[in-house]
């Protein structure tokens, strides 16, 4: 039988209610707390955890070059390889002279690298800093290095690092494509003492671009009376069998010597050694002492001016 509920029982009921509620309340409060502080922690072991990944992957690389200076056993899978003067540099090498290093290209078809044979090359590690790789020098010496070379000898590389020679065309190429680069060209003049001048970026096409120079601003601090090779930007290289330059006739077949030729009158540091060097913008020749042309990568304190490779990196593609 229906009876009314009495008031003091009807508001017991609705306190419990409102116990109940609050509580679930609270419980929901905490869950949801829960789950907040439970995925600001996994944020913050995903950040810590890329922290140590990054503090390892930098002691990995610190002991690949202390093992390349034979200060260690290396604990990674792969061995460091210089490409250039500048690596060799980074390893712990200060003093100037004759230096192995790998050039490499990159394989558009996989992806990957391929790492030529170790060349011989002269670092110069005590200019600026050091880190210069010398593509080309002449000097006084007996016998003179014959600098009236046919194409195909340009694009290989002639002479002997300790001495006169010339890298080659499709080293420097290669060197000079996967890297940007400064160059410097330095002479000694017997009438004017030493001399240099720098270019912010030096890169050489490929043969299919007839090995075409690409220069770009030239620096203030340079010391020379000239900066006459600014006028062979994106001129082509020529040589007595192969005539792309800009004058009528065969500028190396006149002169001697491969180069980059505007015309005729211009720098040409690769003439006949004994009549003296065309250093200027016009057509005198000096007495030169000694001349390098020589590379470092422009941004000296860029971390990527090293490559580790090995069989998985840089080689053939599988």
């Amino acid at each position: 039988m229906w009876r009314p509920v009495p008031d003091h029982e009807e508001g017991g009921r609705k306190g419990q209610s409102h116990n109940v509620a609050g509580v679930m309340r609270s419980l929901w409060a905490c869950v949801l707390a829960a789950i907040v502080l439970f995925a600001a922690g996994s944020d913050q072991r995903e950040a810590v955890a890329a922290e140590r990944e990054e503090s390892k992957a930098v002691a990995i690389s610190e002991e690949e070059i202390r093992t390349a200076n034979g200060k260690g056993t290396p604990e990674a899978p792969f061995q460091l390889k210089p490409v250039d003067c500048a690596d060799h540099l980074l390893m712990g090498s200060t003093a100037s002279g004759v230096y192995e290093i790998y050039p490499f290209s990159i394989l558009p078809t996989c992806a990957r690298c391929s790492c030529s044979e170790p060349v011989r090359v002269w670092c110069d590690m005590e200019t600026d800093g050091g880190g210069w790789t010398v593509f080309m020098a002449r000097q006084r010496q007996t016998p003179q290095v014959n600098f009236n070379r046919s194409w195909t000898e340009y694009r290989a590389g002639f002479g002997d690092a300790t001495g006169e020679f010339w890298l080659g065309n499709e080293l420097l190429h290669r060197i000079t494509s996967n890297r940007k680069y400064s160059l410097r060209v330095d002479f000694t003049l017997e009438s004017q003492g030493q001399q240099f001048a720098e270019w912010e970026e030096f890169r050489l096409d490929d043969e299919r671009n007839k090995y075409k120079i690409n220069l770009k601003d030239h620096l203030p601090w340079s010391t020379a009376n000239t900066n006459c090779l600014t006028y062979m930007n994106n001129r082509y290289f020529t040589t007595y069998d192969r005539d792309y330059d800009y004058h009528v006739g065969n500028c190396a077949a006149t002169i001697g010597g491969g180069w980059w030729v505007n015309n005729c009158r211009y720098m040409h540091l690769t003439g006949v050694y004994e009549q003296g060097l065309n250093t200027s913008c016009t057509s005198t020749r000096v007495r030169v002492s000694r001349a390098q042309m020589k590379i470092r990568p422009a941004i000296c304190t860029e971390a990527l001016r090293r490559i580790s490779v090995d069989s998985r990196q840089c080689g053939t593609c599988a």
